[in-house]
């Protein structure tokens, strides 16, 4: 696991944040396995935690085209890949699956603990996403391993602006500020541009 802190998080509507994005090393064959299931979730929880929840096992019970390959080899016997089989199917049978219950499917839970003032927070980031649920994607890198890249701001600092500043109050023009454009013959309204 790997956390980065940066202060220009890109938020709904082109602004900056402060915030953290954050490198977890999964399994995509989880996801092959068994398409239907959520193997991932990252969530906030009480303002300065981020939880995440992954399978325990760095993969499900060998695949069924595992379970073929291994069958090909001598040392294999027709015993094992028969307890294979029993055991793969309990896992796949599990419907508390997602609660690990059973014993055949556990979770495990990462706890990131930030410090007290830091106030993790979700609605500015872009994005179709729950409440406390932490936006992520599964990236593959250059030797075909699989992460979990996951983004969240933290309201505790604020973030550097970039690009034009607007500034949405009109100023008007001191009196003295008046006179002197008056004089040189500028237009005689007193507001700035």
């Amino acid at each position: 696991m790997t956390l980065y802190a940066l202060d220009d998080l890109e938020g709904k509507d082109d602004e900056l944040y402060h915030g953290y994005f954050g490198f977890l090393r999964f399994d995509n064959k989880l996801v092959d396995d068994d398409p239907y299931f959520e193997h991932v979730r990252l969530t906030i929880y009480s303002g300065s935690k981020l939880v995440i929840e992954a399978p325990a096992l760095p993969r499900a019970h060998q695949t069924n085209e595992d379970r073929d390959e291994f069958e090909k080899d001598e040392f294999i016997t027709e015993n094992m890949i028969k307890a294979m089989d029993i055991k793969r199917n309990k896992y796949l049978k599990d419907v508390n699956k997602d609660k690990g219950k059973n014993q055949d499917r556990r979770w495990k839970r990462l706890f990131l603990e930030f410090p007290d003032d830091h106030l993790l927070s979700l609605k500015e980031l872009a994005g179709d996403h729950e409440e406390n649920e932490v936006p992520f994607e599964i990236v593959e890198d250059n030797d075909n391993a699989f992460w979990i890249v996951f983004k969240v701001v933290s309201t505790h600092v604020e973030g550097n602006k970039a690009g034009k500043s607007v500034d949405g109050v009109t100023q008007k023009l001191s009196k003295m500020a008046l006179k002197a454009k008056k004089k040189k013959g500028g237009a005689m309204n007193d507001e700035e541009f």
